[in-house]
């Protein structure tokens, strides 16, 4: 049940995690070449790990790859961990409470200022899931978002994007005025957070659960569950 993309590391291979499977069942890192062959570098194992990732591994310019799993690690609520390509162990970063945002089902992306960003689908403030960031260089785990879904939506389950512009967007799959989810913008700069659309199951479509595509420069595309809309950033 791998439920994310490959991704291409520093070492010309390519790195992929599964939901489930491998020694313990909660899912595994491997790898696999151009030519082959498929090798599982990393068991989760739960408690000491995490388990069921649900995204990709993120490439960082550190030489380092980055992920997430949705649940497992200290407290259960999952974890933000780095890999070194081509090794058999990762290294827990930071164990989800509920004050960072908890189950994250998304990707972390790296923006141009050289940090992580990632989203939670659940936890913080308000129950409803969080924007986060990890700068790599200080190990500063950082919240900059707790969403509340009855005005700028909840339940994130997807991952950001860095727009042209330097932005971050995302979506969230409920909350906001039509209570079906929300386009939003994550000013890095200013530390501003905007709802760009509220969407409504009647006339935008509902229940967002991937990401934001920048087709060219000042037009995003996404999906809902029944219609896809454009949208001007």
């Amino acid at each position: 049940n791998p439920y994310s993309s490959l991704t291409k590391a520093s070492n010309g291979k390519f790195y992929g995690m599964t939901y489930n499977g491998g020694a313990n069942n909660y899912g595994v890192i491997y790898e696999v070449g151009y030519m082959g062959p498929y090798i599982n570098k990393v068991d989760f194992t739960s408690a000491s790990n995490g388990a069921y990732p649900y995204g990709a591994l993120c490439m960082a310019n550190d030489g380092k790859m980055y992920g997430l799993t949705r649940q497992g690690g200290t407290n259960g609520y999952g974890c933000f961990f780095s890999y070194v390509p081509g090794t058999g162990t990762i290294t827990v970063l930071r164990n989800f409470s509920n004050p960072d945002g908890i189950f994250p089902m998304g990707t972390l992306i790296q923006a141009t200022d050289n940090k992580l960003y990632g989203l939670t689908s659940s936890g913080g403030t308000n129950g409803y899931g969080t924007i986060f960031s990890y700068d790599i260089g200080t190990t500063t785990f950082t919240v900059l978002h707790s969403f509340n879904a009855p005005s700028d939506g909840g339940a994130p389950k997807g991952s950001l994007i860095q727009a042209s512009n330097g932005k971050l967007y995302g979506l969230t799959n409920s909350g906001g005025s039509g209570a079906a989810g929300t386009i939003f913008e994550y000013n890095i700069g200013l530390v501003q957070y905007t709802v760009l659309q509220a969407l409504n199951s009647g006339s935008t479509g509902s229940g967002a659960e991937g990401d934001l595509t920048e087709t060219s420069p000042g037009t995003l595309f996404a999906l809902a569950r029944s219609e896809e809309r454009r949208v001007g950033k």
